[in-house]
C-alpha cells in the first residue's frame, strides 16, 4: 500500500502459523489494519474497504489481508471469527498507540459464544474448505460447548488435548493436523454435515457499536 491517504495501525501475523499448523513451506499470512484520512469517511454510497495483496519475499509467499480500521469495529461488533483472529496474534508490528486503544476497546470477552459457532459450523460444512481447515473450526466449536469460554490460544492441538471427543475422532482430528504441518492439505474431513443442536439454544447478543471507537482512532490517533 504506497497511497498516502492509508495509515497503517497494525499488522499481525494470521493464518496457519498462528494456529501452528504451520509446514516448513508454509506462505506467512498478515492481517493489516489501516485507516484513512478522516474526509474519506464522509462520503455517499460505499468505498472499498479490504484488499489483498500476495507477494513474494525471497522465495516465500506472502499474503497480506488489508482491512479498513471500519470494517475491522464493524465485523467485531458481529462478534466474527476473522475480527476475533487479530485479539489472538502474539506477533503485531506497526504497535501504535491507535492499536492499543483498539485493543483496550475490543475485547475477547466482547464476542458472542454462539454467533462464533454459527461461524465456525459454516466452515465445517462449506464446500471449498480444506479439510484440516474443517477440523480446526470443529475443535474450536467443541472447545466453547465443553468450556464455555474463549480458549487462551488459537493453537490447534492445545484446544484438542482440552477437550473430550471419542478416541478415534480425536485420533482422526490429530492426523489431519500433523498432515497439514507435514505439507498435506488434501486430506478429507469425516463430518460431512454438522447440525447446531448443540448451540442453537446459546444466548444471542445484539451487535456492538463501536462508532465511538472508531471516530477515535480517525481524529485523535
Amino acid at each position: 500500500m504506497t497511497n498516502q491517504n492509508f495509515k497503517l495501525i497494525s499488522v499481525n501475523l494470521a493464518g496457519s502459523r498462528l494456529y501452528g499448523l504451520d509446514s516448513k513451506n508454509s506462505d506467512y499470512d498478515y492481517m493489516v489494519l489501516y485507516k484513512r484520512e478522516p474526509e474519506d469517511y464522509i462520503c455517499f454510497g460505499e468505498y472499498k474497504n479490504f484488499m489483498d495483496e500476495t507477494t513474494l519475499i525471497g522465495s516465500r509467499e506472502t499474503n497480506y489481508k488489508y482491512w479498513d480500521i471500519k470494517k475491522f469495529l464493524q465485523l467485531a461488533g458481529k462478534s466474527s471469527f476473522g475480527a476475533l483472529e487479530l485479539l489472538y496474534c502474539t506477533e503485531a508490528y506497526f504497535n501504535n498507540p491507535a492499536y492499543q486503544y483498539v485493543l483496550s476497546e475490543v475485547r475477547k470477552e466482547n464476542f458472542n459464544l454462539r454467533e462464533l459457532m454459527y461461524h465456525s459450523r459454516g466452515i465445517v460444512n462449506g464446500k471449498h474448505h480444506r479439510g484440516y481447515m474443517k477440523a480446526f473450526h470443529f475443535t474450536f466449536i467443541q472447545y466453547l460447548l465443553q468450556h464455555k469460554k474463549l480458549p487462551d490460544t488459537l493453537n490447534a492441538d492445545t484446544m484438542l488435548n482440552t477437550v473430550e471427543m471419542v478416541d478415534h475422532f480425536k485420533t482422526h482430528i490429530q492426523r489431519l493436523f500433523d498432515a497439514k504441518r507435514n505439507g498435506v492439505k488434501d486430506m478429507p474431513f469425516i463430518i460431512e454435515s454438522y447440525g447446531d443442536e448443540a448451540f442453537k439454544q446459546w444466548p444471542k447478543a445484539e451487535p456492538i457499536d463501536y462508532t465511538s471507537v472508531l471516530h477515535r482512532c480517525i481524529f485523535d490517533f
